[in-house]
């Protein structure tokens, strides 16, 4: 699976402002991230946001790879993309009367 990621600037105020709603910090950055995933996907494009990396330890490995400019970015979301193997199994439903009961 062939893998993006994007780094943010962190200089920047984190604040987006979305109708009414004022959206600060991460949320911010996961409604980029989901929108981007969502576009992946309607060009048949599979993706996987990633939660729980390390990023004192991700961004040195960035930086190392030349992939990072640290003085200037940072790592604050992590989304894979890639094209999949193989098929998933098709999705099974039971039938209602089988999972609801009603009273």
């Amino acid at each position: 699976m062939q893998t993006s990621y994007c780094c943010m600037r962190m200089d920047r105020i984190l604040e987006d402002r979305v109708g009414e709603i004022i959206v600060k910090g991460d949320l911010g950055q996961a409604l980029h991230s989901e929108n981007m995933m969502s576009v992946a996907a309607q060009i048949g494009i599979d993706s996987c946001p990633i939660e729980g990396f390390d990023r004192e330890k991700l961004e040195p490995l960035l930086e190392q790879e030349g992939m990072l400019d640290a003085t200037e970015f940072g790592v604050s979301v992590m989304v894979a993309f890639g094209y999949r193997e193989n098929e998933p199994f098709p999705k099974t439903r039971h039938r209602e009367e089988a999972v609801i009961e009603w009273y």
